[in-house]
């Protein structure tokens, strides 16, 4: 937050001068990263969980001088938190290559089954889209899920509506969470 204009004011009937503060719009202010939650389907990557037990020895040994059991526990979350997000950013760029593959592939049955509309052409072209369709479901469910819809039609592929959706939450508990930092 930036401040436009910071004054000491007399005030009226009392020994104290007031404050006034002008400070920018909420809506000119960049939002950075929110509150990290933790992807709970990675417990079901076995990846994951090996990368994590392999670790922990490993942290366990760098705090090795930490004697209280709270800030270790806090140090060995922090680094779980470090070594999820390095994890999960790799595992995301690997999945939005896989789906612009699938979708490549997808762009190029469809022109070749227009030129040359053969079963197996027509085949592969169905192959190609249920494989895209599979690859793009992830990236719905995730939208619903972040946009905290209460709500969803199997079926219904309206992403836009959900990245509206989740757009305008992020931006409201961002809002709610700086009301609540402002008052402490």
């Amino acid at each position: 937050m930036t401040f436009k204009k910071a004054d000491i004011i007399p005030a009226i009937r009392t020994d104290h001068s007031a404050i006034s503060l002008s400070v920018n719009s909420l809506k000119d202010q960049p939002f950075g990263p929110s509150y990290w939650k933790f992807n709970s389907s990675l417990l079901d990557d076995d990846t994951y969980i090996q990368l994590i037990n392999s670790e922990y020895p490993n942290w366990i040994t760098e705090f090795s001088e930490v004697n209280d059991p709270r800030v270790l526990w806090d140090l060995i979350k922090y680094r779980i938190r470090q070594t999820t997000l390095q994890y999960s950013k790799i595992i995301a760029k690997n999945r939005k290559a896989r789906l612009q593959r699938s979708k490549e592939t997808l762009k190029q049955c469809e022109e070749i089954c227009n030129n040359n509309p053969s079963e197996e052409n027509i085949i592969k072209l169905d192959e190609a889209r249920s494989e895209y369709e599979a690859l793009y479901d992830y990236v719905i469910q995730g939208k619903i899920i972040r946009s905290r819809a209460n709500w969803y039609e199997q079926g219904e592929k309206n992403s836009e509506y959900f990245l509206n959706l989740e757009t305008n939450k992020t931006r409201k508990y961002q809002f709610v969470d700086y009301l609540i930092l402002m008052e402490n």
